[in-house]
């Protein structure tokens, strides 16, 4: 059985990171959320990420980011023949990566980096970009550091690099685990990317709707906001509102170089909940994807949720059997997560198969008096035309019901 670090590791390299548009079968849909291990000096963190993607098929470079310049990551202007200017990349771990289409680039000990470094490199690990090289999309980046207070010339990430990664405090191995090291008992269990990636492709519409629906549900609730304690002026403590959605903390909060909520790692923190669901591993390995995110606060409020909305499957939801209950905001997600998952199948047929399950579904909601929460998961049917201009008449008969239900309700003009 892998370990919490070999799990949220390749979590990490078998998420796809993307806008919110990509397809995850289409092969320019990049990998990867960069992942920063934090830890001691000598616990072996660069050596077991190096062991892990080794092992799970991806050939390893790794950059000293402290010897490096900006330059390196910038690239450098080169004359061309022909009297222009070319932005050329001298790293031979990019060039690397290039050739073998993808790997894992490993950038060690970025606590040391001076902030020019830092900044050459945010596109480097954002956008994949160096020079005018762009990285393929199959390259993964990992990072790790030793805390700012006892790296070499350490500093901590400035805010805009802390916010384009994951950040994971990583923990040592217990007497036991490193005598089982020792006398070769332990075996890691790394899972193949080749293996994980077919897994991920093949559940991805499945799982991800589940997740983005609860996210939007939970970004609605308490207007949302979220409360944390911190100290005031007077040394006092209190409880502050903040804003879950996004909220840059200023650069002498300690939040500040690491995981802290913006539209960016909110959506890394979508997909890595959902890869992890895809490749079957332990769920409470979500509420450590999202504290690496957008940090431990909302992450406790991510688990308290969950745990109160207990959420079926859209399967589950659609089935027939599911009761609609009584709090408007399981009901929501529920909708929006059955939509989501039928517009989300691969084949037409199939859309049109669950499209007449989910508008039976839509009309129980309507007729327990949610028209109004009908009509967002509703207008998903319409634009992929899964309604009452759908070529298949099981689907026009089960939509014309609820559109009518709908636009006698007040709370649109018109559902055609």
């Amino acid at each position: 059985m892998a370990d919490k670090f070999e799990q949220l590791l390749t979590a990490c390299l078998l998420t796809p990171v993307d806008t919110i548009n990509y397809d995850v079968t289409d092969p320019s849909c990049a990998w990867g959320i960069p992942a920063n291990f934090i830890g001691g000096s000598g616990v072996g963190k660069s050596g077991r990420i190096n062991k892990v993607g080794i092992k799970a098929g991806l050939p390893v470079w790794t950059i000293y980011t402290a010897t490096k310049s900006p330059e390196h990551f910038s690239g450098v202007f080169v004359p061309t023949p022909d009297g222009e200017v070319a932005t050329v990349c001298g790293l031979p771990q990019v060039k690397a990566a290039m050739d073998h289409m993808g790997g894992l680039i490993f950038l060690d000990e970025i606590s040391c980096a001076p902030g020019s470094v830092q900044a050459a490199l945010l596109s480097f690990v954002n956008e994949r970009q160096v020079g005018e090289y762009t990285l393929p999309a199959r390259t993964r980046i990992v990072l790790a550091m030793n805390p700012s207070d006892i790296a070499a010339n350490g500093q901590d990430l400035e805010v805009p690099m802390a916010n384009r990664m994951a950040h994971f405090q990583y923990a040592p191995p217990t007497v036991e685990q490193w005598g089982d090291w020792i006398l070769k008992r332990y075996r890691e269990e790394t899972m193949d990317v080749e293996v994980g990636e077919a897994l991920v492709r093949q559940k991805w519409n499945y799982y991800y709707p589940q997740v983005a629906s609860f996210a939007n549900e939970f970004m609605m609730a308490n207007n949302g906001q979220y409360e944390v304690k911190e100290l005031g002026d007077d040394g006092e403590e209190k409880k502050v509102k903040r804003n879950k959605l996004y909220d840059q903390p200023p650069v002498d909060d300690p939040r500040a170089s690491g995981a802290w909520p913006s539209h960016r790692t909110w959506f890394m923190a979508i997909s890595g909940c959902t890869a992890i669901r895809c490749l079957d591993f332990d769920p409470k390995l979500e509420i450590d994807m999202i504290e690496s995110l957008v940090g431990k606060g909302l992450a406790t409020e991510w688990a308290a949720l969950a745990a109160k909305m207990d959420l079926p499957s859209p399967e589950e939801a659609m089935g027939g059997k599911w009761k609609i209950p009584r709090r408007t905001d399981i009901t929501r997600t529920v909708l929006n997560s059955a939509s989501t998952f039928v517009i989300g199948r691969p084949e037409r047929l199939e859309q049109c198969e669950w499209a007449v399950k989910c508008w039976k579904l839509l009309k129980k909601a309507a007729k327990a008096g949610n028209t109004d929460i009908v009509i967002k998961p509703l207008e998903q049917l319409v634009h992929k035309k899964l309604d009452i201009e759908c070529e298949d008449e099981a689907v026009r008969e089960a939509a014309l019901d609820v559109c009518d239900m709908v636009n006698s309700s007040g709370h649109v003009d018109h559902v055609h």
